[in-house]
């Protein structure tokens, strides 16, 4: 998905763009049997590496081979198709058009063209006839960094693409991922990200991408708690539940959501996108206290000092993840003597209520899993692992190294830490639906063989209580009979009082009892504590939920000072 923010960034020179690499995986290809949970990548072998342009931490690019020709990339985890404009005579090399066309639009720039299918190769892995749109015609910031189009890496459910060629009855617009995936259901079906931060800092590190291996210094993060998409099925696009967020003060404040149905706010996690997105009231209690701090109109964005260090941290999947203050307040993009608020207020955000872009997956080392092939060759649900790379000590005091000021008062609500092991173990992660089929009948079979095991008990402890009720019927019987003979030979006893004729001799009182009268109105019965009292002196009761009739709706508390 494309930040509006890379508009501000079309004037920057190409010049800045600084080169790392990104790692190629090649993943072990197994013909049968599961798939590790999560494989490590060998740190000793780095022999193929593909290069990553990280452009002023704005942008970063990859090569990608497309019919035999080298081409440069945006990865863009927050959309599907794969894009290029072609070099030369304008047709892809060994491509074979489809006549089918499309023009992707975005907030920012569009991209047109035929859709073709032609082998691709990228990060070690090869799909000989990959759909992808051949443009034509374009307007894209992309270009101003080098770029010749996009990588979608998100899910095929919001190709673009593959939504043209399924209306014209193909089956083969898949998104390219989906298509390594498939090659091999047994091979892991995940992406891991790192986005590097050059700020000449003894914390700056290298980019990482891989297909299906973690980095080996972050191999905790698969004991980490799998955090499901939202909706948790067949979701669009990597977008998760947003618990809440915090200030420097320390308090959790929640984020009302807009989304249909969804228990909690959405957050979307998109490399594709510079800067983040929120509504204008978190945005504003951000950076709206910060001194020097200014709302500017023309830019829509906050001019923040750029020695005023901003913290901020979201909850997501239960854990509080910190955004470094380098960049919840970023330099001016060709203008490194003024700053700005990396997170901008916005009111058209649909389908998630905060759109996180570079500026916090720079905190992170991000698992984007998208689930494993059942034996239907369908997908399983997807979800992601986060790993926080923030000390916020640390943190703030390279912030103040780098840009100076005085350090500021930093509360937590919260001292657990986010990279903690799960509480809950994980289901494995090539456990497809089959698989949890299989092992749910497993666990209902020992479950039946425990009850029978324990049958005997149970008959023994039933047959105990009937012998108990029917003790207790029995005695029950035995005293009514004794009671009933004791009545009648009081009744015909001349010493057992008045005779029955004596009785009905007697004049019947009759009182009327509390509520009798049926037509009389509620409010307007007469009750006293003493049934014995008389009418003519009982006093008035008046119940307050008679004399009001309608119960008061209670203001409902907005809950946080955020939406």
């Amino acid at each position: 998905m494309r930040s509006i923010a890379l508009a501000l960034c079309f004037l920057l020179p190409l010049t800045s763009a600084v080169k790392t690499t990104l790692r190629r995986v090649e993943i072990p290809r197994s013909a049968a049997g599961p798939r590790a949970l999560y494989p490590v990548i060998n740190a000793a072998a780095d022999d193929d590496d593909v290069d990553l342009l990280n452009s002023m931490n704005v942008v970063y690019m990859a090569d990608i081979s497309i019919g035999g020709v080298d081409y440069v990339v945006q990865l863009d985890s927050g959309s599907s198709d794969l894009w290029v404009r072609p070099k030369g005579t304008g047709t892809l090399a060994g491509a074979t058009d489809t006549q089918l066309t499309y023009n992707i639009t975005y907030s920012i720039g569009y991209a047109a063209g035929n859709i073709v299918t032609v082998p691709v190769e990228f990060a070690g892995y090869t799909v000989a006839s990959q759909a992808l749109l051949q443009v034509t015609s374009s307007d894209n910031p992309v270009f101003s960094f080098g770029a010749d189009g996009i990588l979608g890496l998100g899910f095929t459910s919001l190709s673009s693409v593959d939504r043209v060629v399924t209306a014209a009855g193909g089956d083969y617009g898949h998104d390219f991922l989906y298509n390594v995936f498939a090659q091999n259901a047994s091979a892991p079906n995940f992406i891991a990200f790192q986005l590097e931060r050059k700020n000449n800092l003894a914390s700056d590190t290298d980019s990482i991408f891989a297909i299906g291996e973690l980095e080996e210094k972050y191999n905790g993060v698969s004991q980490t708690q799998k955090i499901s998409t939202w909706p948790p099925s067949s979701p669009r696009r990597w977008s998760v539940l947003l618990d809440g967020y915090e200030y420097a003060d320390g308090i959790k404040r929640t984020l009302a959501t807009k989304v249909d149905e969804a228990p909690s706010s959405v957050i979307l996690l998109d490399t594709g996108a510079s800067y983040a997105y929120a509504p204008e009231a978190l945005v504003t209690g951000l950076y709206g206290s910060v001194q020097g701090a200014s709302f500017d109109t023309t830019k829509g964005m906050w001019v923040v000092p750029c020695d005023q260090e901003v913290n901020f941290s979201l909850w997501i999947g239960g854990r509080k993840f910190n955004w470094d203050p380098l960049d919840v307040v970023v330099p001016s993009i060709g203008d490194n003597t003024t700053c700005v608020g990396s997170i901008i207020p916005a009111s058209t955000l649909s389908g998630f209520d905060f759109h996180a872009g570079d500026v916090f997956l720079r905190s992170l080392y991000t698992i984007f899993d998208f689930g494993d092939f059942n034996s239907a060759g369908k997908m399983g649900d997807p979800y992601v692992r986060l790993w926080s790379l923030i000390d916020q000590p640390t943190a703030s005091a390279e912030f103040h190294q780098l840009r100076g000021g005085t350090p500021q008062v930093y509360k937590s609500s919260s001292s657990a830490d986010p990279n903690a092991p799960s509480a809950t173990p994980d289901v494995p992660t090539n456990a497809s639906s089959d698989d949890a089929t299989v092992s749910t009948e497993q666990e209902m079979a020992r479950n039946i063989k425990t009850l029978v095991s324990y049958a005997p008990i149970a008959l023994g402890v039933l047959g105990l209580n009937a012998l108990l009720l029917v003790v207790i019927l029995a005695l029950g019987l035995s005293y009514i009979c004794k009671r009933k003979k004791k009545r009648i030979a009081s009744r015909t006893s001349p010493a057992g009082g008045l005779s029955i004729n004596s009785a009905l001799s007697r004049s019947h009182s009759y009182r009327q009892v509390k509520g009798e009268d049926v037509d009389t109105p509620m409010a307007q019965l007469n009750f006293t504590d003493d049934p014995e009292t008389p009418h003519s002196t009982k006093k008035s009761h008046t119940s307050s939920y008679y004399a009001n009739g309608e119960a008061l709706d209670s203001p409902v508390d907005a809950g946080t000072p955020s939406t």
